[in-house]
């Protein structure tokens, strides 16, 4: 159980994302988020159905949801960024039980049918009658609109799996460090080849070996400037088979269990479960609408296809078809001989005024007002 000092600790706006620097501190501010989040609840289940005000079980649930979600990015953000691969998956599993503590709170049967009362008295309030309407389909399609308390708990036991899943998928590439080897001359046309470590019992060879990386800083410049076809074949390859032996069970799996959830549900398949509350309302409309998408589309691929075929035969003197690991070296080259200059471009847009633009923008759209925090704690210097 969380300790007063640390539940306190938590709820401080003064908390930075830099005093999360172990396993220990994540698993402890994770168990005060949940302790926080479900004496919020509580406050649901004891209030009176006739309450009024911020009290309603609607703006107490909303309070506790944004809590809970604002503080929920301390422990979920280090998943991503950190540099310690334990903090990292300690994020990562804080991450699973937070999702699952959402998940729990909108399969509630008793909170459900506490909102669904109050939602029987009348509001003349828009955005208050859109939220309740929102939050009550959530709930219904989290399992309260089945009848069997059975079947309730299979969505959810099903749902929590998926959850792990799809967690343990994004780990695996997240934390793959697998590399390939290619000689200088395979990676002829990259620039600064000193970003691809040189292995060691090679350094002093006239064509030595280098590491490449298959995380995207060092994949993208290999397959955007190695003038190789080889070399650009073999990353890209290498890309989509990674973490394939782990992941590609974990993802049939997730599929499976998607399906069993939504025939739970009373749904076709997942896909119309999915969609139901979408625009295109079920997979037939947005399969049409794909395909009509990819009819549009069709001409203006094949001619651009053609013009980096054409590029293609000029400098590697071959009849063959475009490939996928072309496509990015030839789209370079083609811009580049149409006068488009990435890194040229780059001076008409500083990052200082990007930014200072951006944040007008949000300032003028969501009417809030930026400022600087002078020496505050970052996450990145």
């Amino acid at each position: 159980k969380p300790s007063p000092a640390i539940s306190r600790a938590l709820l401080a706006p003064s908390l930075s994302l830099l005093e999360i620097s172990s396993p220990e501190k994540i698993k402890h501010i994770t168990e005060c988020i949940k302790s926080r989040f479900h004496e919020n609840l509580r406050g649901i289940s004891v209030s009176p159905d006739n309450c009024t005000g911020d009290n309603n079980p609607y703006n107490v649930f909303s309070r506790a949801l944004g809590e809970a979600s604002e503080k929920s990015v301390l422990v979920t953000l280090p998943s991503m960024v950190h540099y310690d691969s334990e903090v990292r998956e300690a994020s990562s599993n804080a991450k699973d039980e937070l999702k699952s503590m959402f998940d729990r709170a909108l399969a509630d049967q008793s909170l459900y049918e506490k909102l669904e009362a109050f939602n029987q008295q009348p509001t003349h309030d828009v955005s208050e009658e859109r939220f309740r309407s929102m939050l009550l389909s959530s709930f219904k399609r989290n399992g309260c609109s089945l009848s069997s308390s059975v079947d309730r708990q299979k969505v959810m036991e099903k749902r929590g799996t998926i959850e792990e899943l799809c967690s343990a998928f994004t780990l695996a590439i997240n934390e793959n460090n697998d590399i390939l080897l290619f000689t200088e001359n395979e990676l002829d046309g990259v620039d600064n080849l000193d970003q691809f470590p040189l292995i060691e019992e090679n350094r002093q060879e006239k064509n030595s070996m280098r590491e490449v990386s298959l995380k995207s800083p060092f994949t993208m410049p290999v397959l955007q400037f190695a003038k190789n076809p080889s070399t650009r074949r073999k990353v890209s390859v290498a890309m989509a088979k990674k973490c394939q032996e782990l992941n590609t069970e974990r993802f049939v799996s997730t599929i499976k269990l998607r399906h069993d959830c939504a025939l739970l549900m009373g749904y076709e398949s997942h896909a119309h479960f999915m969609l139901e509350p979408k625009m295109a309302t079920n997979p037939q409309q947005a399969e049409k609408f794909l395909l009509e998408l990819l009819d549009t589309a069709k001409i203006k691929c094949r001619n651009d296809l053609a013009l980096l075929k054409e590029l293609k035969q000029k400098e590697e003197r071959t009849n063959e078809p475009i490939q996928p690991w072309d496509i990015q070296y030839y789209t370079r080259i083609y811009k580049k001989n149409i006068g488009v200059d990435a890194a040229e471009l780059q001076k008409y847009f500083p990052l200082d005024h990007v930014k200072k633009e951006i944040l007008k923008i949000y300032e003028e759209l969501l009417k809030l007002t930026f400022e600087i925090v002078e020496d505050a704690d970052v996450w990145h210097i």
